[in-house]
């Protein structure tokens, strides 16, 4: 009955874990993840206590394993509310010791274009992200919103349209694009819109994994509708990517 009762949730199966093997990052990591908010929505909510209650959590992970990029990314992600300075620290760690991981690209950028912290640094690092994965949805989108800076409208309707190339339910793309491109919308309503996407991707998109569970809802901008950086949660908890 008690191993029953600590598999009745995540919480308890981590901190039941943690008893066994105290010095497991990846634990620490795992409980912090389902523990602690990951969107500016509930991190916004989260009371002192809470707050630092995670980021004992995420600074334990990292004082046991120095290389380990997912807490990194995590505990950034964290604090993209709350310590905007110390947040960036983080996602620049997690990109230097996991620079093939596109996500962390994506993360680290959006936080630099939604806070207006470096736009130009943001362009690097989205540029990355689809460096890595050319069909990055989230990140033709969101690299869009952050391309109205420029003012080069062409690149940013092309961005939007590739995010709904690469994923033609792409809600904020859509929605961008209705909103910044009036007139063209007027001329295309949802439905052809989006059957020219899926003419134009007929034959090369199979298929469209999504990363994030919660990223349709995306978080609106002063600019466009962004996708929301988020650790993967589509990857089970105790294998977090």
């Amino acid at each position: 009955w008690a191993r029953n009762d600590d598999w009745g949730s995540s919480v308890k199966l981590f901190r039941s874990s943690l008893k066994a093997t105290p010095l497991n990052a990846k634990l620490w990591h795992n409980l912090a993840h389902v523990s602690c908010p990951s969107d500016e929505a509930q991190q916004g909510l989260m009371g002192d206590k809470k707050l630092k209650s995670c980021r004992k959590l995420y600074r334990k992970a990292v004082s046991l394993a120095p290389d380990f990029a997912d807490a990194y990314a995590g505990y950034g992600i964290l604090l993209g509310e709350s310590d905007t300075a110390k947040a960036r620290e983080l996602l620049e760690s997690a990109v230097m010791l996991d620079p093939q991981n596109k996500l962390n690209h994506k993360t680290i950028a959006d936080l630099l274009a939604r806070k207006q912290i470096d736009f130009e640094a943001s362009k690097i690092y989205y540029e990355n992200a689809l460096k890595l994965d050319p069909e990055y949805a989230d990140a033709h989108n969101n690299y869009g919103n952050t391309l109205l800076m420029d003012k080069d409208m062409a690149k940013v309707e092309y961005h939007y349209r590739q995010a709904l190339r690469f994923n033609p339910h792409h809600p904020n793309a859509l929605e961008n694009i209705e909103r910044f491109f009036p007139l063209r919308s007027k001329e295309e309503s949802k439905e052809q819109i989006k059957g020219k996407i899926k003419e134009q991707s007929k034959g090369q998109i199979k298929g469209q994994s999504t990363e994030h569970k919660k990223e349709s809802k995306g978080a609106e901008t002063s600019k466009g509708k962004h996708s929301e950086a988020k650790v993967d949660t589509n990857q089970p908890v105790s294998d977090v990517r």
